[in-house]
């Protein structure tokens, strides 16, 4: 057992006895155990201090955020101190000139004022500050109620929900094309009468309204603003409104005499009336109490129009509550906000606080559901305060839209002491719309009819013991009083929302998930109960079964194996459903399910050949914010042998979704690694959404790329990198600018590069920024090393022009006329400021002394030339022009900014290179461009079918020109030539099949939405199918689009041709079509509908 070894006295004794018995030996173990208790002890240690230093950072981080909330306010509150005492002097100094009633008039608005300034939303301890917060609304004449028929009702609700929901806002933004702002309205009709829905901002539009008049700022509306509440009024008891208003002005701001005053301001037309809240007098414990109020109200307002003509009379009310009365006034409506105006509420709200606002915009821009309730002021409030409160937006989104609800139906009117008449309880109001909700929502309705509506709430009253309740004034209180379900059109309701609809139903469903679990399950993949199965997730008490069912195991004590859904599609449908429910925040009872759930997302993030699914499933386990797994993500994205491909994937995600610790982390370990390009993904959205870290980790990101002699052969990230410094830090990006344009110029030498060109734009453009004219040569430099791509010269030609100084002009001139830039309308805006009379007669002469060597270069710049007209015709004047298709281009641009001579002349010249097959692509295709433009679109189209009818398919000419001129003809007119064009395809299919390249290009461009099909079904050379892969093909644009369900299965062989490489390229389009068609493929070619087809499916195959 023992090796032997001699001992001194010749015998032998065990190894382990004599090693043991060595000092030496024995030293050098106690030595190595103090070496290892040492190193642990250190590493500890070491850990324990970066741990310490990691909570440290986030506990500054957390106080930096305090301090700069708290700085925030300081000044805001700073601010508001200043701009009120400067009020104060300006009516100190009114007071000191005025008379006793006009002092004491005064002083009644500058109490006003005070008063209104301060903007209390909701249950928040400190109000706001009116002046700096509010976002103008616009009002606009209001639609009255009509009639539609049926099927142009549910022509309005036919879509995806998301189509829907970007339907309805595309409409809000089409109705503030023809509003006004609220001063403009009261000055044009003189009594209006403003209605809006539940949180429209009605109330604080006025309180704005009776501001400005305070302090003089609306031309046409002068003197003073009597502000009354109308439930205010009906509680005093008193009898005469204006007497009313009278002493609320004398008690409330201290308006002696104010009866005299006021009257007489009312009869010259210098005091206007703002009444608020038509709708809020519909209190009492019986309903003839609450229309009793309302036409005592109204009465009394009428009798003021009468009385007083001349004087300015504002009314709001809730469109739902106004039941006429008022027949002098002009019905306006109070508008939704657009997202410009939500944002503009947003950056008022977070002032000071970027990184906040910027955030909060970034989330809702993600959430389309959320972005479109933010429309309504009173909801985006509720956002804001939700998200200030916690730094982010409930985990669970049902928990937000339970909140909306519950201010709509009771928070909103309790806070401001309002009582309304109401039948039933607020309970029993949710168990009505719940079930409102989901008796429709399985109908796939968005509006409901007015009779079935009724019906149900007949059928609900005996349960509730109210048997002999009206069903019709139910359904008035509940649309006047809340607003959550509405009257759409003359016998038409719906919920005030979608996304109200789909929570109720989701609520629903939870409560009676027996019952209702087969046909959520049957619709899992119908985009019209996406949200409700998310939202439902998200309420369960335990949401095992629902995910079971998804997966397809009816058995919840079998086995969990990965991949967990055995029957899943090629895209993964169930599992990334499945995983979007873990988004949801809910509760899983069952102890393997979420992790099985991780483990498969994380697989398929590996392994898909579909960059969506990839995208998607990276998204879910970022977000999902498991640390092992984040560690996984962050691994794969740093190891050199991934590819870089699914890295700029995963940086993407990661920049888009991670929190900023983890963003911070994993950037902060690429560039101190192999700092792959694809770290520049992380960036952009780490700056896009505001992260603090995000500047650091651009200035550290920037050292590290410019510490080679060289710029490495990736730089064209550090573009992305120096960009994000100069917008966070622009003097230290100037600094870096200054170290990194020699190493751009050498670059640049001898090569068109993209990447080293857009770096010195980014240069040039930062230099611009700070202002840094020392820069200008060398940008001009840069500029004339070689010709810039096209992205480069663009930014460079800005960056030129906003560097140069008085004096310039003409070596401006000389650096620019080098460009290659690409030509648009944005450019030319951009140019506009910059374009002076000096550059114009610089650029002039440089031209001029050309001597007819205008380059293509040139032309572009001419394209975008703030002002052309005048020198073209001088270069044409004078001869300087030697190229006869340099003219006629030249002629295209005179056309194009209305020269009539110009344009007969562009489409002769059209028609005759058309007609001798001279097809000079760049000088057509402009030419076609232009023609279009002016309106002579059928022109052109007759044209080009003229062209192709009449094409010879031995004449090689023709060969070579079919592809461009149906490229000349506007896309969404090749399908009225679709005959030809496929005739046109079947007699040069022979000669074409000969040559691949010409062959591909051809079909590609002859194939419209309406021959599609056409060409799927009929037998094509095998090189065709190239045409598939090609990144930007038209044809595989066209497929992804328009392709049928009847074409499906022609798409799915089609496949089948591409080997695994190419396939790449191919499975996104497949992917598209399968999801647009809501088809589902299975790995051993099965082809099936996503949602069950037949009278109870909202979606079919078709839509």
């Amino acid at each position: 057992m023992y090796a032997l070894v001699p001992s001194p006295s010749g015998s032998a004794v065990p190894a382990t006895e004599s090693v043991w018995q060595s000092p030496e030996v024995v030293a050098a173990y106690i030595i190595g155990a103090i070496t290892l208790v040492g190193f642990l002890v250190t590493y500890l240690t070491m850990h324990f201090q970066r741990r310490l230093a990691q909570e440290r950072a986030e506990a500054d981080d957390r106080l930096a955020r305090e301090r700069a909330k708290w700085e925030s306010r300081q000044q805001q509150t700073a601010a508001a101190e200043a701009e009120q005492k400067t009020e104060e002097a300006k009516q100190r100094r009114l007071l000191l000139a005025a008379d006793d009633r006009e002092r004491t008039a005064l002083e009644y608005k500058a109490s006003l004022i005070s008063e209104l300034k301060a903007l209390r939303v909701l249950d928040m301890a400190k109000p706001l500050d009116l002046n700096a917060l509010y976002v103008q609304v616009k009002i606009r004449e209001d639609e009255s109620r009509r009639y539609v028929a049926e099927e142009e009702i549910e022509a309005l609700a036919a879509g995806h929900p998301a189509a829907l929901l970007d339907a309805t806002a595309a409409r809000t933004v089409a109705k503030h094309a023809e509003a006004v702002p609220p001063e403009d309205a009261l000055t044009r009709y003189q009594h209006v009468v403003v209605l809006g829905d539940p949180g429209a901002g009605k109330t604080t539009m006025l309180k704005h309204l009776a501001f400005r008049i305070c302090k003089g700022e609306i031309s046409g509306l002068t003197g003073v603003p009597i502000f009354v509440e109308l439930r205010r009024f009906i509680d005093s008891g008193m009898a005469d409104i204006l007497e009313f208003a009278i002493k609320d002005c004398a008690d409330k701001y201290g308006f002696a005499g104010a009866g005299d005053y006021v009257r007489e301001r009312l009869t010259n037309g210098t005091a206007a009336l703002l009444f608020d809240g038509l709708d809020e007098v519909l209190g009492g414990s019986e309903a003839a109490q609450a229309t009793d109020a309302y036409r005592k109200a109204a009465g009394e307002i009428s009798r003021l129009c009468a009385r007083y003509p001349k004087a300015p009379i504002a009314v709001t009310c809730r469109r739902a509550g106004f039941n006429g009365g008022l027949d002098r006034f002009q019905i306006l409506e109070v508008l939704d906000f657009t997202w410009d105006q939500s944002r503009r509420f947003l950056e008022n709200w977070f002032a000071g606080r970027q990184p906040e606002f910027r955030d909060l915009v970034n989330s809702l821009n993600r959430n389309v559901r959320m972005k479109t309730l933010a429309a309504n002021p009173l909801i985006l409030s509720l956002i804001a305060i939700v998200y200030e409160n916690d730094l982010e937006l409930p985990e669970r989104r049902s928990e937000l839209y339970n909140r909306c609800v519950e201010v709509l139906l009771k928070e909103w009117d309790s806070k401001r002491g309002i009582r309304r008449y109401s039948q039933f309880t607020t309970d029993r109001k949710r168990d009505l719309m719940e079930e409102l909700a989901w008796h429709f929502h399985v109908q796939g309705k968005r509006y409901f009819p007015e009779s079935e509506v009724l019906s149900m709430i007949r059928a609900f009253l005996p349960t509730i013991g109210l048997s002999d309740a009206s069903p019709a004034d139910v359904l008035k209180e509940i649309a006047a009083n809340y607003g959550l379900v509405k009257e759409q059109a003359t016998g038409w309701y719906g919920f005030w929302h979608l996304t109200i609809q789909e929570y109720f139903a989701a609520v629903w469903a939870n409560e009676h998930f027996s019952e209702t679990r087969d046909h959520l399950l049957a619709h899992r993949h119908d985009p019209w109960w996406e949200e409700v199965l998310l939202l439902l997730a998200g309420r369960m008490s335990d949401a095992t079964d629902l995910l079971l069912g998804i997966a397809g195991i009816t058995d919840r004590d079998a086995p969990l194996t990965v991949p967990l859904v055995p029957d899943d599609d090629v895209v993964h449908r169930d599992l990334l459903l499945m995983g979007e429910c873990l988004l949801a925040a809910p509760r899983i009872r069952h102890p393997e399910l979420r992790g099985r759930i991780s483990e498969s997302l994380w697989q398929i993030a590996q392994s898909s050949a579909y960059t969506e699914t990839v995208d998607q499933a990276l998204r879910i386990l970022v977000v999902l914010g498991e640390k092992n797994r984040l560690n996984e993500i962050s691994g794969r994205f740093l190891s050199k042998d991934v590819d870089l491909g699914a890295r700029f994937s995963i940086g993407r995600v990661i920049g888009q979704c991670g929190d900023e610790s983890f963003v911070a982390s994993v950037l902060d370990q690429a560039i101190g690694g192999d700092f792959s390009p694809a770290s520049s993904f992380i960036l952009q959205g780490a700056h896009e959404r505001g992260f603090r870290s995000a500047g650091v980790l651009a200035l550290k990101g920037v050292e590290r790329l410019a510490a080679d002699g060289e710029l490495p052969a990736y730089h064209y990230g550090l573009d992305d990198f120096l960009r994000t410094l100069g917008d966070v830090d622009g003097e230290v990006a100037l600094d870096w600018v200054r170290v990194l344009l020699p190493r751009v110029l050498e670059a640049k030498k001898g090569k068109d590069d993209f990447a080293t060109a857009a770096v010195g734009a980014v240069c040039a453009k930062v230099a611009a920024q700070q202002n840094a004219y020392d820069l200008a040569e060398a940008v001009r430099a840069a500029a004339a090393v070689g010709q810039a791509s096209i992205i480069g010269g663009t930014d460079y030609l800005l960056g030129i022009l906003g560097l140069h100084r008085p004096g310039e002009e003409s070596v401006v001139a000389d650096a620019i006329a080098e460009l290659r830039i690409y030509p648009s309308e944005e450019l030319k805006s951009k140019l506009a400021p910059f374009w002076t009379d000096a550059i114009q007669s610089a650029v002039t002469s440089r031209f001029l002394a050309s001597r007819g060597e205008i380059s293509w270069n040139t032309f572009d710049l001419l394209d975008v030339a703030p002002t052309r007209s005048e020198l073209i015709r001088d270069l044409l004047r004078n001869g300087l022009v030697a190229r006869a298709d340099m003219t006629e281009a030249l002629a295209v641009l005179l056309a194009h900014d209305g020269d009539h001579r110009a344009r007969r002349d562009v489409r002769n010249s059209f028609r005759r290179r058309l007609l001798s097959k001279d097809l000079d692509f760049g000088l057509v295709s402009r030419q076609a461009r232009v023609l279009v433009d002016i309106g002579l679109t059928d022109f052109v189209v007759n044209q080009v079918a003229d062209f192709i009818s009449s094409a010879d398919s031995t004449d090689g000419r023709d060969v070579a020109n079919l592809y461009r001129s149906i490229l000349l003809v506007p896309d969404t007119r090749l399908d009225s030539i679709a005959d030809l064009l496929w005739s046109a395809l079947e007699r040069f299919t022979p000669v074409l099949a000969s040559s691949d390249e010409r062959f591909v290009e051809v079909v590609s461009a002859l194939t419209c939405n309406a021959t599609v099909g056409r060409v799927l079904r009929i037998e094509l050379p095998e090189s065709f199918y190239r045409v598939y892969s090609i990144p930007g093909s038209k044809l595989r644009d066209r497929l992804v689009a328009t392709v049928d369900a009847e074409s499906l299965p022609h798409i799915v062989a089609l496949a089948a041709k591409f080997d695994t490489g190419s396939l790449m390229d191919w499975a996104d389009g497949l992917a598209s079509v399968l999801l647009r068609l809501n088809y589902r493929l299975y790995p051993d070619g099965r082809l099936e509908p996503a949602v069950p087809q037949g009278p109870a499916s909202r979606w079919t195959s078709t839509s």
